[in-house]
């Protein structure tokens, strides 16, 4: 960015701000800001994008504004009282970072494996995650719209009452 003329301290004003913008995104402790999130991202609406429900999946990408996902398809309005079950689909059973940053591309070798075609071997790569040539995993607009058409899309259990013994 300096070659193109911008001053090395815009740059890291910039990115001071975007860091603490991103920071805010990931606390839980802010409100919904009504209107507002038609055009910005907030923590509200960006706690969709790290939850793992099925009607969740693939959903709210935009690191700043909300329209982007609107444009793509890809906006999902939080659910009135379905509580956002954080994580991936499939948990590589560790605590260990390590594993956690190569685990999905030891999955996708793994499924590329699957088929000698080179089609399917591109598609397991660039293609929606859950996608298969035998129809072994399903997209995540697969699931959505079996939830869909069950009835159970943003169906919200009820919380279990305790009682007394």
């Amino acid at each position: 960015m300096p070659l193109l003329g911008f001053e090395p301290i815009m740059i890291a004003t910039c990115l001071i701000v975007n860091a603490f913008y991103q920071f805010t995104l990931h606390s839980q402790l802010m409100p919904s800001f009504g209107w507002i999130e038609n055009i910005f991202n907030s923590s509200y609406v960006h706690v969709v994008h790290h939850s793992s429900n099925v009607e969740y999946l693939d959903r709210n990408h935009g690191g700043i504004f909300t329209f982007w996902d609107r444009l793509y398809n890809t906006w999902q309005k939080p659910i009135k009282g379905m509580k956002p079950v954080f994580g991936i689909s499939h948990d590589p059973g560790t605590t260990n970072a390590v594993v956690h940053n190569i685990f999905e591309f030891q999955e996708i070798w793994k499924d590329m494996k699957k088929s000698p075609k080179l089609r399917h071997k591109f598609m397991y790569v660039f293609g929606p995650p859950g996608w298969s040539h035998d129809g072994s995993s399903k997209t995540s607009h697969q699931l959505q719209r079996e939830l869909k058409e069950s009835g159970e899309f943003g169906r919200v259990e009820a919380e279990p009452v305790g009682v007394r013994a």
